[in-house]
């Protein structure tokens, strides 16, 4: 089973960055996922923009839990926390 994750970020900083599906990944369960999906290609400045993730199937690693943190990772702007509530898939 594969799942998908969303996360929406927000450009809160003075300049513009430039985002690739090929810089951007989140690892939640020990593993880097690439994006898969990025809604655009620069942010300025107040913008936002949408990252989808294909995460393999970890339930075993999220079971039990209400929570999981992780990091989102963007090259040439940094590394960021981030949490998802888990929702059983059906």
């Amino acid at each position: 089973m594969i799942s998908l994750a969303n996360v929406t970020i927000k450009n809160v900083g003075s300049t513009v960055i430039s985002l690739s599906s090929n810089d951007i990944f989140l690892n939640i369960t020990e593993v880097n996922v690439q994006a898969q999906v990025v809604s655009a290609t620069s942010l300025a400045p107040g913008e936002s923009a949408t990252l989808g993730f294909h995460v393999e199937d970890k339930w075993s690693a999220v079971a039990g839990k209400e929570t999981v943190s992780g990091a989102l990772i963007v090259r040439g702007v940094g590394t960021l926390e981030v949490v998802f509530r888990v929702i059983r898939p059906s």
